[in-house]
């Protein structure tokens, strides 16, 4: 593909036209070959544009337009025609045929379009122009296809337009070039001369796709992903999805030096610095010419940034202040870059608000911010190493209060669940001990079968209200195991932002909590059973005994006689 568009370029009059190849220039008979073999061979690998050509005799005497379409058919449009015999216009039989092929619409391969124009041609009458444009879109969809690594590919004929699409560019636009969903953003640029890349994009010539150095920039790494996500969490940005891009996403490696990549690296230093400066800001709001910004910490840094177009390319300002932010030198961004990555590479919570804290110190506005940031970067190290010490110590407490806490809870519900156990037993004791040795005394001591069985009756009510009292203190103990429950998850709640998640869910896992609410569960599930069984039974005791007189009562009858 890139032979061909090598011999267009080098043997027909090209212009690039945005990401588009436009070649249009007359043909000779001799070329004409040349021609449909070129876009064939590109059709192979794209779609591609139509290939049109002009026939316009010399004496006006008709004018034609022939496309021959990416589907292999042949449209032919008739402009003009006077209608003038075809072997009076020219004399070989040949160039004849080819007219009268156009007029009646025969001309339906391209074999025959190709003999037709070739012909018409060389009677030295007829003047012929081709035309065709070559789409960069379409070469994107073939690269992209080619790849094994899922990316964004963009074709560029010229080094030039890509600058134009970034120069002067929004955030929304600058995302809309650069953002890639699906993996690395890959610019292929034909006159590049050498490859340059970051972590995120890279830049080649369409030489380069096949070698290790494109392999090595697929294989790096990418940590931007995990940055975004924090920054979403950390800072409330306006349009976050459609505008905001981290300032390392568009980074070049320091390795790659080149006239292209320092021009890329001018272009692109007021966007991340911006993008810098949003990252680490409490709240940013969208302005009709920039961003308005807010850092909370011991004081309030309050500004509104300005983006402006100069004839050197996008400068960024910040409004009542004299070229500050527009006097960022590549080393100033890149110092503050390093400290916004490592705010956002761990604990970045904790690093941003001591950020914050020794930022609003140093100055009241953005532009003082950036001008001493090699000095907040050292202080804002220095104490996040006490912050960190006094976070220690204070973990070492909470886990300390969370363990005895722990403790505690395990040894309450342990109480609780042996009080219920203990219960049952004494209470299934009690109530068969009594129901056997009262109604053994009564049946032994009374001779009446009727006052036997009013006495058993009278006998069955306080173990009726036993059982009673009984599911009352099984109820109010499942109660209080769960407001010991709801009380252990409320305490929980109130620490798990102070302890390292992996270790708070530890302690949660080895408190035996989940154990000791199952076995709870399944010995107050016995209890409700074995006492809801004795209550029907004793409920069935007295129906019998006084209105049925069914097989108990006979049973007693039995031992009576």
């Amino acid at each position: 593909m890139e032979s061909s568009i090598d011999r267009l370029q080098d043997d027909w009059a090209t212009e690039v036209v945005g990401r588009r190849l436009k070649i249009e220039d007359d043909i000779s008979a001799e070329a004409v070959g040349s021609v449909f073999d070129t876009v064939e061979n590109i059709r192979e690998f794209i779609d591609g544009r139509n290939l049109i050509f002009e026939l316009a005799h010399q004496a006006d005497s008709f004018d034609y337009q022939v496309l021959w379409e990416t589907s292999g058919d042949v449209t032919i449009t008739d402009v003009s025609d006077n209608g003038a015999d075809a072997d009076r216009l020219f004399a070989q039989d040949e160039a004849q045929a080819a007219i009268q092929s156009l007029r009646n619409g025969s001309v339906s391969s391209r074999a025959d379009l190709e003999e037709g124009i070739r012909s018409l041609v060389e009677t030295s009458s007829v003047d012929c122009q081709f035309q065709y444009m070559v789409d960069g879109s379409h070469i994107d969809e073939y690269v992209q296809s080619q790849l094994d690594q899922s990316c964004c590919a963009s074709y560029y004929f010229e080094k030039s337009d890509l600058i134009s699409d970034i120069q002067d560019a929004t955030f929304a636009e600058l995302k809309a070039v650069f953002y890639c969903d699906e993996g690395k953003r890959l610019f292929i640029i034909r006159n590049l001369d050498q490859a340059v890349s970051g972590p995120e994009v890279g830049y080649f010539p369409p030489g380069r796709l096949g070698e290790p150095d494109l392999e090595s920039f697929f294989q790096r790494d990418s940590y931007i992903s995990d940055q975004h996500q924090r920054i979403r969490r950390e800072c409330a940005i306006d349009h976050f999805d459609d505008q905001y891009l981290p300032p390392d996403y568009t980074k070049l490696d320091s390795s790659s030096q080149s006239e292209f990549a320092a021009q890329l690296r001018s272009l692109l230093r007021p966007y991340r610095l911006a993008s810098g400066i949003l990252g680490v800001s409490n709240v940013s709001r969208v302005t009709d010419d920039g961003w308005q910004v807010r850092i909370n910490g011991r004081r309030v840094i309050e500004s509104d940034l300005i983006l402006n177009s100069e004839e050197e390319g996008l400068t960024l300002e910040e409004s009542a202040v004299d070229d500050g932010l527009a006097d960022a030198d590549q080393e100033t961004v890149e110092t503050f870059t390093e400290l916004f990555n490592w705010i956002y590479s761990s604990r970045t919570t904790d690093r941003i608000s001591v950020f914050r804290n020794i930022a609003t110190l140093y100055s009241t506005t953005v532009s003082g911010m950036i001008t001493e940031i090699g000095d907040i970067g050292e202080s804002v190290r220095s104490n996040f190493e006490f912050y960190i010490r006094d976070s220690i110590e204070e973990f070492v407490e909470v886990q300390q209060d969370v363990t005895e806490y722990v403790f505690n809870t395990h040894r309450e519900l342990s109480d609780i669940r042996r009080g219920l156990a203990n219960n049952l037993n004494r209470d299934l004791f009690r109530m068969v001990a009594y129901v056997a040795i009262t109604w053994a005394g009564i049946i032994s001591q009374l001779s009446s079968i009727t006052a036997i069985q009013t006495a058993l009756t009278a006998s069955l009510i306080p173990v009726i209200v036993y059982i009673a009292l009984g599911l009352r203190t099984a109820y109010s103990l499942s109660q209080q195991f769960q407001a010991t429950e709801d009380g252990r998850e409320q305490y929980y709640s109130m620490y798990e932002n102070r302890i390292d998640e992996n270790t708070f869910n530890g302690i949660k896992e080895g408190d035996g909590s989940e154990d000791m609410k199952r076995q709870f569960k399944i010995d107050l599930w016995i209890y409700y059973v074995l006492f809801t069984v004795m209550l029907g039974l004793c409920a069935y005791a007295i129906i019998d005994l006084t209105w049925l007189e069914g097989p108990l009562t006979g049973v007693i009858e039995s031992i009576v006689n």
